[in-house]
């Protein structure tokens, strides 16, 4: 007999993990809410020029797409915020528009520890204003989700702009800007060896690559690196222009935040700030929550264009760190009861038992199959409920039932 799998880096979400995920999700909507955010949930498929107006080349080629049987050209989104973007285009509500989605994307690339084809993201979008303090807000609601979860972690910032304009210093071919922004994105994972000959594979010069590694390769604490770059590039209006908006962004964040050159994110449609969260102890699962500034975007999918800055998580990579870190242990669960009836007769009266218990906030679980009470116990035991309300004819009599702690193994008589 055939053995039917899920397609390869794809997977089913079984009980244990979904309860997992629904407490992230908790945690997650917990932070947003309070933010003032509203959740929408855009459509999964999505038309293909929908995509390819603003994704990128990169992102392009992992996209799962297919014409339906009207010769239409779909696709499967690959993350929300172009969806997200494309509703903005439509809506006329009141500005700043604060919104965030969770839901699948799909992208055709290869499957690794912690990584999927077919993957959960939240992800969180502001739209219809281009202060710093914007950048700000969606960078700490980020952290307090991470801190809601009992995280360590750093947020890695830059500004595209500031890179843009000092590839400009350089003199450094705008034709080679794509190619070369996208080496820069790979510096804290390759060797110098390597980065310098993707550069020089990219276009430029040695001398070029050379002085590019030197700038782009600093990473630490804004009060240090911003006075330096400041003074090497003091002559430079442009450049000088991009680390004002740094300096003002890093006023309005946490100690967990530094500055790091190297981010510039893959993706096309980013025009500003850009951001990345890492656990710097687990590095190579990758980024918690990556985004920044994408102004532009929407003017793409409607007549009038609006700022806008947003950032986006992983939750398999949560998953993946808070095991490691047996965070699940922590996890909040309402309290359990199995409710046993003896027999047939009593099942009325259970049901009510059970109704009683659900309204007081507890998860009741009453018997459906007719069991003997031993194996309504051992049931009980191997899906590990905190109690066990047993039930026969007297307690029906008398309008109470038995209670047993499965941890203590007491017993009392709760009248109901």
């Amino acid at each position: 007999m055939a053995e039917y799998q899920p397609p390869r880096g794809m997977k089913d979400i079984v009980p244990s993990e979904m309860e997992r995920r629904k407490w992230i999700y908790t945690n997650i909507r917990t932070v947003l809410d309070s933010y003032g955010y509203s959740e929408v949930a855009p459509t999964e498929l999505e038309m293909w020029d929908t995509l390819a107006a603003k994704a990128g080349e990169d992102n392009l080629n992992e996209v799962y797409d297919f014409k339906d049987k009207g010769d239409r050209r779909l696709a499967l989104r690959f993350d929300l915020t172009c969806g997200i973007a494309r509703m903005v285009a439509g809506m006329r509500i009141p500005r700043p528009i604060k919104l965030y989605a969770i839901g699948n994307a799909w992208r055709y690339d290869a499957p690794q520890k912690g990584r999927y084809r077919c993957f959960t993201q939240w992800d969180v979008e502001l739209f219809g204003t281009d202060s710093t303090a914007a950048d700000a807000e969606i960078i700490n609601l980020s952290s307090d989700i991470l801190k809601s979860l009992g995280l360590d972690f750093e947020v890695r910032i830059n500004n595209r702009k500031l890179v843009e304009n000092i590839f400009n210093y350089l003199k450094i071919d705008k034709k080679c800007y794509v190619d070369v922004m996208r080496t820069v994105d790979k510096i804290p994972k390759l060797s110098e060896y390597d980065i310098l000959t993707e550069f020089k594979n990219a276009g430029i010069t040695k001398s070029q690559a050379t002085s590019l590694l030197d700038i782009l390769g600093r990473k630490g604490n804004p009060k240090d690196l911003i006075p330096l770059l400041r003074k090497e590039f003091k002559d430079d209006r442009q450049v000088q222009e991009s680390i004002d908006t740094l300096e003002n962004l890093f006023t309005n964040l946490g100690k967990e935040c530094i500055l790091d050159l190297s981010i510039v994110r893959g993706i096309g449609y980013y025009t500003g700030i850009v951001f990345e969260a890492f656990d710097p102890k687990e590095e190579k699962l990758g980024s918690l929550f990556a985004g920044g500034r994408f102004d532009g975007l929407v003017g793409v999918y409607g007549k009038e264009d609006m700022p806008a800055v947003g950032v986006g998580g992983g939750m398999e990579r949560l998953l993946e760190i808070l095991e490691q870190k047996n965070a699940f242990e922590k996890m909040k669960r309402p309290k359990s009861v199995f409710i046993a009836p003896i027999n047939d007769s009593v099942r009325p009266y259970a049901k009510k038992v059970a109704a009683t218990f659900r309204k007081k906030g507890f998860m009741a679980e009453l018997d459906l199959t007719g069991r003997n009470l031993k194996k309504q116990f051992d049931y009980a035991n191997k899906k590990g409920f905190d109690y066990v309300g047993v039930i026969g004819d007297k307690e029906k009599e008398e309008k109470c039932f038995m209670l047993r702690d499965m941890v203590t193994g007491r017993e009392k008589k709760i009248k109901m």
